[in-house]
């Protein structure tokens, strides 16, 4: 069946895709006996943007497919006496979000274009993300809003991203997805879509709380993000030893931690990355 949106001719090679892989979709009850079998008490897993909508408009009609499949599999996890807890993207951003032309470069910033979380203006040669009023931002909100109405009976613990320096520091240019021009510039397009990211986080929170104050979430309903690190340690004892593991640390972690979860109550990126990177955003007064 053909895909709802323009997928690459080298996708369509037989075995060059992950349509099938594990074969899960199919397999999901055996895979859930298995945890039980291991006697595992809770199972992460991770809801694809795409098998909800296809095409990342949530103003369409959703995949009644995708969305029994994801019931099926909740009810089998809720069965088995395991606790499921759920990721809402995991680095699957739906291709109608962004335009990528592997033939041709695109402008930077050019609102013709579909640019997914690297969307941007340009106010006299600075870049400046979009931020919360993104596309992308926008539909990653209302996509979070129907996951939590549709799922959060039964599903208690969410994550809205899954690695988000995976995604954006490697998917600009270091091999992970996109890694598309003309977003290869690692100096700068790994902040303006990390600076985007946190602001989908910040409209998915928004949701969260709004609907745990209407009642159709609990104050048991728990919401956050799955950050990563690779940890760094000093080579010696030198203060400028110290000081520089400190900053890949800021740089990684506290990229996406501080912003989120403030540091002495302040809401905004570590000190170490305002010093050394090249290029970073800016938080407005309401964004912080």
């Amino acid at each position: 069946k053909k895909a709802p949106c323009a997928v690459n001719s080298v996708q369509g090679i037989r075995g060059a895709t992950g349509n099938v892989a594990n074969n899960h979709y199919h397999k999901f009850r055996q895979d859930v006996a298995v945890l039980s079998q291991l006697g595992l008490n809770s199972y992460r897993f991770s809801i694809a943007w795409t098998r909800i909508f296809p095409d990342g408009d949530a103003s369409k009609r959703p995949n009644a497919k995708g969305v029994q499949f994801y019931q099926n599999l909740i009810d089998a996890i809720v069965d088995a006496k395991i606790t499921p807890i759920v990721t809402m993207y995991h680095w699957d951003l739906p291709q109608g979000l962004i335009d990528a032309n592997y033939d041709a470069v695109i402008p930077t910033c050019d609102p013709a274009y579909k640019q997914g979380w690297f969307e941007c203006t340009n106010i006299s040669g600075k870049i400046v993300p979009t931020g919360g009023k993104a596309n992308a931002v926008v539909q990653f909100g209302k996509y979070a809003e129907f996951l939590l109405r549709t799922f959060g009976d039964k599903v208690m613990t969410w994550a809205t991203f899954n690695e988000a320096w995976t995604f954006t520091y490697l998917g600009s240019g270091y091999g992970k997805a996109p890694s598309v021009q003309p977003y290869m510039d690692n100096d700068i397009w790994p902040y303006v879509a990390g600076h985007n990211v946190i602001l989908a986080h910040l409209t998915a929170a928004k949701v969260f709380r709004a609907l745990q104050k209407s009642g159709v979430l609990t104050s048991s309903h728990m919401l956050g993000i799955t950050n990563n690190q690779d940890w760094r340690e000093p080579y010696t004892h030198s203060p400028q030893d110290i000081a520089a593991a400190q900053a890949m640390l800021e740089g990684q972690l506290g990229w996406f931690c501080d912003p989120i979860y403030g540091k002495n109550g302040v809401h905004d990126y570590p000190d170490s990355m305002k010093r050394l990177r090249p290029y970073l955003p800016t938080f407005s007064r309401d964004e912080m």
